[in-house]
């Protein structure tokens, strides 16, 4: 009880000093000149170099090969190719494996990739990876192929600009 007759004297006392009756007149501020806010140039995300377009184009390609396990969509690693590109056979691989019931569990965990723009059209990127156990399984689990995993799988990604777009053309083994 003591406490809240405590109470309340304090918000007697608070709401008192705040306008009491020998409060002093409440006072206009001065006004404030109106402004037009000066508009802002919309601010547009850096172009990446060409560097880095190439190193993303080979980092989707990884994202897309590591998704298989979850996703045998084809889709996204075609985009990445060019026409005459030989890794269009594995979009080959993956719809026929699909067909199948059949699905990849590799993992691919890029350790380095080193980028050079041979050309405005050209370019190579050296891949340094690290490969899961992998292969391919049918829905029941059995396995159709297999492989150890590696730690240095060493890759060489050729590719060419197209239309304003770095697309893969070539992919070498190294050693």
């Amino acid at each position: 009880m003591r406490h809240l007759v405590a109470l309340g004297l304090g918000l007697f006392v608070m709401v008192a000093a705040c306008g009491g009756s020998d409060a002093p007149a409440p006072q206009a501020l001065p006004r404030v000149a109106a402004s037009s806010p000066q508009p802002r140039p919309p601010t547009q995300p850096p172009t990446p170099s060409p560097r880095e377009q190439v190193v993303s184009v080979v980092r989707h390609y990884y994202a897309a090969a590591n998704r298989l396990p979850d996703d045998m969509d084809p889709h996204s690693l075609a985009s990445l190719f060019t026409a005459a590109c030989p890794c269009r056979a594995q979009v080959q691989a993956v719809r026929r494996a699909a067909a199948r019931g059949e699905h990849y569990i590799d993992h691919a965990h890029l350790n380095a990739l080193r980028p050079t723009i041979e050309s405005s059209r050209r370019a190579v990127v050296f891949v340094d990876l690290a490969a899961a156990s992998g292969g391919l399984r049918r829905a029941d689990g059995t396995v159709v192929t297999s492989a150890p995993p590696a730690r240095h799988v060493r890759r060489v990604f050729h590719l060419v600009k197209i239309s304003d777009r770095w697309l893969i053309d070539q992919i070498d083994a190294v050693g």
